[in-house]
């Protein structure tokens, strides 16, 4: 007769398995990542994941590989709960018409970093404080967070993981590097264009303001109310003024400030003093984004394709001014 393995025994081998299929799928198909992890001395205490980025193919029919072989056979060792693993072929061949020949997604120290085509596009910056202060802002909030979040967040920088996935190349083409650097990448390009404007100007843009609202909607700037902003030529009172119902449902999350702040970094915000991750901007990614939109034909929508080539280039003029600029905006509801 035939017994079932105990407990124990089920989840040695569950555990196995899944080891074996990291370690399989790290040894067929790796390779370096964007950003890598700092040196940490060993500590029973801390755990510290720091693997190679795992690469991953697709075909025309969107069927994904590793190492040369089908990633769903490597899936099939988890069991049955785990579906196949593949891709709507109708995405890869509008990505292959649009030259997109590979994406990258890898958790870094500083980070949630996607790129396209080898260069970054926006993505998520972090640091320990603003790690932290996502569950402190939620649990201020009145949001019931899962207490075993508060245990997690301080392990993501110690995660160091990525992915690669290579879609098909057109047979015209030029291949285009993994991770491309130089002068004439979008990072390059976007310094220099915020080195030659502060070169001109000599000193960034500073912008501070504190905009107060009262119950009923309105709202006040150093004094001025939206309608004397109005008479001075500052149409704001349209654009800031909120349904008292608005104010009222943001006070009673206990939201008392909401501060937007932006530097050559990125993008930042903070609810009551804390801050959160940020969108990151310091890189060239808004430049490389504009670029793939418009290469990818999502900027149709403005019109004829000299109009959208023209509003691109308008962005990008605009770009090292605001990305120079050290703004910061303080919203203060009752």
């Amino acid at each position: 007769m035939q017994t079932n393995p105990c407990p124990s025994t089920a989840h040695k081998l569950a555990y196995g398995l899944i080891l074996l299929f990291v370690a399989t799928l790290t040894i067929t198909g790796c390779g370096p990542r964007f950003e890598t992890q700092p040196g940490r001395p060993a500590d029973s205490q801390t755990l510290v994941v720091d693997l190679p980025a795992l690469y991953l193919d697709v075909d025309a029919a969107g069927n994904l590989s590793v190492g040369g072989a089908p990633l769903n056979d490597f899936v099939a060792l988890l069991g049955s709960n785990f579906t196949n693993i593949d891709v709507d072929p109708l995405l890869v061949q509008f990505l292959t018409e649009s030259n997109i020949q590979h994406v990258q997604l890898h958790n870094t120290p500083t980070g949630l970093r996607l790129l396209a085509n080898g260069e970054p596009l926006p993505s998520l910056g972090w640091d320990d404080a603003s790690l932290m202060a996502v569950t402190e802002t939620l649990t201020g909030l009145g949001a019931q967070v899962n207490p075993v979040v508060d245990k997690v967040l301080p392990l993501v920088q110690d995660m160091g993981v990525g992915v690669v996935i290579r879609l098909p190349v057109q047979e015209e083409a030029p291949p285009i590097p993994i991770l491309v650097q130089g002068d004439r990448s979008a990072a390059a390009s976007a310094r220099k264009a915020q080195a030659d404007f502060l070169a001109l100007v000599g000193a960034p843009p500073l912008i501070r303001a504190t905009l107060t609202y009262a119950p009923d909607g309105t709202f006040e700037i150093a004094g001025l109310t939206g309608a004397d902003l109005a008479i001075l030529g500052l149409p704001l009172q349209a654009i800031f003024t909120l349904a008292p119902g608005s104010v009222r449902q943001i006070s009673d999350l206990g939201v008392e400030t909401v501060t937007l702040s932006t530097n050559p970094e990125g993008i930042f915000i903070a609810i009551n003093g804390r801050t959160l991750p940020h969108l990151t901007w310091g890189d060239g990614e808004v430049n490389h984004a504009l670029r793939l939109a418009a290469q990818m034909g999502l900027l149709r929508m403005l019109g004829p394709a000299e109009r959208g080539i023209a509003v691109v280039d308008a962005i990008e003029r605009m770009l090292p001014v605001v990305q120079a600029a050290d703004v910061n905006l303080t919203i203060v509801f009752p």
